[in-house]
This record gives structure tokens, C-alpha cells and sequence, in this order.
């Protein structure tokens, strides 16, 4: 009945019911530790099902304060800085220009498709900020942005959702009930490489590096390719299974090995 009763409201009326139970809990949590919290993306425009989600970890920051949040002002997402992050002095972050490169756009000029907040939301597991990511947030920040970020993402019902977290599936499933572990599968598409493959809650998924890393590990731009080759098969073969996906992954990759040549440079 609840589920019957959800699909009779506007993404809107969701979204004000998702804030109204989450705000509170925040503004309380960054009392208890001390920390701040924002989001990134706005979510009062949104209108129906999402294109793409861009889901990092947590935000990074040395900020020892509180963050006191409305409901409103919450949805309304990190305004301040998203609505200029085309000015210079943003437009160059690492974490923008590299992440709009990863996901196949330049970080210059604004874009119909990837900067269409109606369609794609740049989120984070979890809202609060810590100085070296995972590894120094409180564990009950995490694993309750995460419960958060869950309920979100079956509001938004993203058709891709890309973590730019090597071990996010990882994170999720040490921070998610034992009843939801199997919502999350993924496989490692190369040996020497983190990256994986996956389903989250049935939505085609991928974890990548985050775009503030320094150690590409192949290139950033070789990055490009792995998201734009996984959005094409799971496009191509909307019900493969993972692991199909890892090997066709791989065997195409292979071919452009094996059969593209290149003289080295004079």
C-alpha cells in the first residue's frame, strides 16, 4: 500500500518527505561531532526519473563547525558553489574538471546533457565533510548518509549511477544491513586495476577513481574510455550479466590492442 500510495506523488512531494526526515537527523549529528554538511546538485527541480547519479564518498574539508540546514534550503543543493562553477576560479578544481572529463565533457563550458540538473544529481554517500575522506569520517556519519543516499536514489531512480570512489561498492556494503547486501553486486573488470562493474538496488553502476587523485594508474583520460565503453554495452545489452559486461569490457579492449597501430613518434 505505502509503495501504491508513493507512486501517486510528485518527485517534489517525495523529495520534501525524504528532506523533512533527513534534515532534522543532520542538523543534530553535526552538533553531536561537530562537522558540517552540505550536498552538491539541486534537488527541487527535479521532475521524474533521472538520467545519471554521481555519487562520491563524502565531501573533503577541515571545517570544525556546525551545519544548521532548513528543508528547503537543503533541496535547493550547494548553491553558493554549484552556481558558479564556471567561473575561473572554480571551473579548474580538480574535482570538476576531472570529474566532467571522466563522465566525457570538458570542464569550460556548461552542457545540455551532463548540466541538466533536471537529469543528472552529483551527490555523496554521505553529506559530511572530513579531512581524508572515508578514513576519518565517524562511522555513524557514514553509515547514516548512506541509509540517506539509499532512500534518495529510490526516489530519484537513476538509470546509471557512477561512484567516484574506487571502493564504494565496498563502503556500501560494510555500512548497509545484512538484509540489503544483496542489492549490491559487482565484479573487478581488470586484474591490476580497482575498478568494478555492478548493480546497485538493480541499477547498472561503476566505481572509478575519485577526480582528486594524483596517481591516474593508467591515464585520467583512459578513464573516459572505461565509463564510456561500460555505458555502451549495458545500453547494447540492457540484461547482461556482470560478468558478461567485465569480459566484453575487456575483449574490446583487447581488440584496439591487438589491432591498432601507431608508430612512435619522430
Amino acid at each position: 500500500m505505502e509503495n501504491v500510495r508513493n507512486r501517486l506523488k510528485t518527485k517534489q512531494e517525495l523529495l520534501k518527505e525524504w528532506s523533512e526526515l533527513w534534515i532534522p537527523k543532520f542538523n543534530e549529528l553535526s552538533q553531536k561531532y561537530n562537522t558540517p554538511y552540505y550536498t552538491q546538485s539541486p534537488l527541487n527541480v527535479i521532475e521524474t526519473d533521472i538520467e545519471l547519479m554521481v555519487v562520491g564518498i563524502n565531501p573533503k574539508g577541515n571545517g570544525k563547525c556546525t551545519s544548521t540546514h532548513t528543508v528547503d534550503g537543503y533541496l535547493e543543493g550547494n548553491k553558493e558553489w554549484w552556481s558558479k562553477r564556471f567561473d575561473k576560479e572554480l571551473k579548474d578544481s580538480r574535482f570538476l574538471a576531472n570529474g566532467r572529463l571522466f563522465l566525457g565533457y570538458g570542464s569550460k563550458y556548461p552542457d545540455s546533457q551532463i548540466d541538466d540538473d533536471k537529469k543528472v544529481v552529483w551527490t555523496n554517500l554521505s553529506p559530511f565533510e572530513s579531512s581524508k575522506g572515508v578514513s576519518t569520517l565517524k562511522k555513524e556519519l557514514l553509515a547514516e548518509g548512506i541509509k540517506s543516499t539509499i532512500e534518495l536514489i529510490n526516489i530519484l531512480k537513476p538509470k546509471r549511477i557512477v561512484f567516484m570512489e574506487t571502493n564504494a561498492f565496498d563502503t556500501l556494503r560494510k555500512n548497509m544491513d545484512e538484509s540489503e547486501s544483496d542489492a549490491i553486486q559487482s565484479v573487478q573488470v581488470f586484474d591490476n586495476l580497482k575498478w568494478e562493474v555492478g548493480t546497485f538496488f538493480g541499477i547498472p553502476a561503476v566505481s572509478i577513481l575519485h577526480p582528486s587523485a594524483t596517481d591516474w594508474l593508467v591515464s585520467k583520460y583512459f578513464i573516459s574510455v572505461f565509463l564510456f565503453l561500460h555505458n555502451l554495452i549495458i545500453h547494447e545489452f540492457p540484461n547482461k550479466p556482470l560478468k558478461e559486461i567485465r569480459n566484453a569490457m575487456r575483449n574490446e579492449l583487447k581488440l584496439w590492442k591487438q589491432r591498432i597501430q601507431a608508430e612512435d613518434e619522430l
